[in-house]
């Protein structure tokens, strides 16, 4: 079952990886790992179909030698006048009828421990604790989303972070800057309460948000992620992902207040345009797009955007920003980007060092404040410098 597991996974992710295969020239690299792995899969296949064999030839061998010395011994007995000749035979047939259900129960041993094997780890993952859904309360959110004295760390390991306090205010555009690694996009998963914290909690202005109902919570924070999963058929389909809103003219209308029905209609057929399987005829900054739309369809309370204009081009980013600035008017936005310029167009920014918030305030004054991030801004004011002297020369 390992065996089988390990070549059906090698398979789908080298096909899935194709691109970089054929890019970087590994095509037989990875043509060898996948017959290295098929090959040790048959062999285990072999080693299993030999143990089955002994196991029924031995079985078989023994049965016989039981049959041989009970006549043996029955018949110097039945001559010596221990035994009748009618007690011998039935003692033989009584033999002769128990052998084959003790074979058959050796037969099915590799049988039961590959079903044990199976039902173990079937087990292991209908034992996963599910979500608590338990909250009854509706989302209200007048003031702001916050993280209170938050602690997170994945089973065995350290601390990702301690005692962080985060707070996401209605009507500003927070920033959370830090490192790769530090942690960043694990808080966005916490804020959506697909983990929860090892201590400290989420509140909703004052209410905790384990008493909100999951899934109108999660209908109030929408997320534009690092990775984008773009489904197999429309636009349309894609921007929706399942929701039941079925008149055209209503998704039309929220994507024109966005200011990016212009963008959608670019495509041959607008919002009905099929992009493929895993939007390969999308470009990174298109796929974004998209879930940026996906994201502010439902009117969230809350709009997280991880990484998520990274990949547009100047003019998108404006016409973006410019959507984004007007709705945290009235919303509350969280942005995620290494991008320094983005951070100064936002309100507020906390850093995220060393497993805790080691700096927040607005982007001018930590700019002006001695610290990890005017450390980073001079940086990256210098790398602009010199790359201005290089194009000048």
């Amino acid at each position: 079952m390992k065996g089988y597991a390990l070549v059906e996974s090698t398979y789908f992710d080298s096909l899935k990886g194709i691109d970089e295969i054929i890019n970087f020239g590994t095509a037989r690299s990875y043509s060898f790992k996948n017959k290295h792995f098929f090959k040790d899969y048959q062999e285990r296949v072999k080693t299993l179909g030999f143990t089955q064999t002994n196991l029924s030839l031995f079985a078989d061998v023994f049965s016989g030698l039981i049959i041989v010395g009970v006549l043996t011994s029955g018949a110097v007995w039945v001559v010596e006048g221990k035994f009748l000749l009618g007690e011998m035979m039935a003692a033989y047939s009584l033999l002769a009828n128990i052998l084959p259900a003790v074979n058959r129960f050796v037969d099915a041993n590799i049988v039961l421990q590959e079903s044990s094997i199976a039902s173990t780890r079937l087990m292991d993952m209908l034992l996963i604790d599910a979500e608590r859904r338990e909250g009854k309360l509706q989302f209200e959110m007048n003031n702001s989303l916050s993280i209170k004295n938050g602690s997170f760390s994945w089973n065995g390991r350290n601390y990702i972070f301690q005692n962080i306090d985060l707070i996401l205010e209605k009507g500003k555009i927070t920033s959370l800057w830090g490192s790769s690694g530090a942690g960043k996009s694990t808080i966005v998963q916490l804020l959506q309460r697909k983990y929860k914290l090892d201590s400290g909690n989420i509140f909703v202005d004052n209410i905790n948000a384990e008493e909100i109902n999951l899934a109108e919570y999660r209908k109030n924070i929408g997320v534009v992620p690092q990775t984008i999963k773009i489904f197999n058929g429309t636009i349309l389909e894609n921007i929706l992902v399942g929701r039941d809103i079925k008149d055209y003219a209503i998704i039309e209308r929220r994507i024109a207040e966005f200011g990016l029905l212009p963008f959608y209609q670019r495509f041959e057929y607008g919002l009905a345009t099929i992009i493929g399987e895993d939007g390969r005829e999308l470009s990174g900054g298109e796929k974004q797009l998209i879930s940026i739309t996906r994201a502010l369809l439902d009117n969230p309370k809350v709009l997280i955007i991880d990484e998520g204009l990274s990949g547009i081009d100047i003019e998108l980013e404006k016409i973006i920003f410019d959507v984004i600035k007007d709705y945290s008017k009235e919303n509350a936005v969280l942005l995620i980007t290494h991008n320094m310029n983005s951070i100064m167009k936002t309100d507020f920014v906390y850093v995220l060092a060393n497993g805790t918030i080691s700096q927040k305030g607005t982007p001018q004054l930590l700019i002006s404040t001695s610290g990890y991030f005017n450390k980073m801004w001079k940086m990256k004011e210098e790398i602009y410098s010199n790359k201005k002297v290089m194009i000048n020369e």
